[in-house]
């Protein structure tokens, strides 16, 4: 006898199990996102860019955002591919650059670029990641941070299963820490204040199951670009030698 998934699919067994396993991410995606639209009238897909860009990154980083900002008819994970836009999305790239050359010390003169620098770097960094939004359905410019809790709450087992597609490396709460904290979507366990840790620069992480969780600004708060630029990339290096000692 066929058992109702909580999503609303059936797994019959083995030679499901067996099918599912052969499918590529984005068809595990879209496949979330269906039963999703079951109960929500418009959801944004969103996740990896490109699957192929993405396992083959020195460290699979995932981005967790709160909403996307309007639009029904689109999908985030075509945007990024093609290299977003500026608001956002140039930081997130030089961010992803950082991370992907971190035994590089890049001066700040290399990465505060014109334009179309900025565009090419839009292209060649941003397939390499994942990009997820807590609330699936379409918001505004500025987000409602309760409603964005709800989410949280209201999506907690899409978003678990679908951020255990990825198996990510890193995973930067992009002004989502609170609601990653409330609700855990990386761990299989429970996580304890004492797991807890913080860098020299005041950046909160979990680093537990070989995976690195950073609670961070988002890309376009009121802060200077090289100032968010090295705290996050000083305190991933800072992240990398503890698990030497």
């Amino acid at each position: 006898m066929k058992q109702k998934h909580p999503y609303g699919c059936f797994c019959a067994g083995r030679h499901t199990s067996e099918y599912v396993n052969k499918m590529s991410i984005r068809d595990k995606e879209n496949q979330l996102f269906e039963r999703l639209k079951e109960s929500e009238s418009v959801i944004i897909p969103d996740g990896i860019a490109d699957e192929t860009e993405y396992n083959s990154a020195q460290y699979r980083i995932i981005y967790v955002l709160k909403e996307v900002n309007g639009g029904k008819d689109w999908d985030l994970r075509s945007f990024i591919n093609n290299g977003g836009r500026e608001s956002t999305w140039d930081e997130i790239a030089r961010w992803t650059e950082g991370i992907l050359n971190i035994n590089r010390d890049i001066p700040w003169a290399e990465l505060d670029s014109d334009r179309e620098t900025n565009a090419k770097r839009r292209k060649k960094y941003l397939p390499k990641i994942g990009a997820v939004n807590i609330k699936k359905t379409p918001g505004t410019h500025t987000s409602d941070m309760k409603e964005i809790s709800r989410a949280a709450a209201r999506y907690k087992d899409a978003l678990i299963e679908q951020i255990t597609l990825y198996d990510p490396d890193i995973i930067i709460a992009c002004a989502t820490g609170k609601a990653c904290r409330e609700v855990n979507y990386f761990y299989r366990r429970e996580i304890n204040d004492s797991d807890w840790k913080m860098t020299h620069k005041g950046i909160w992480y979990l680093d537990l199951e070989g995976k690195i969780f950073i609670s961070f600004s988002h890309p376009e708060a009121r802060i200077a670009g090289n100032y968010l630029y090295y705290t996050l990339i000083d305190s991933i290096k800072e992240i990398f030698s503890s698990r030497e000692k």
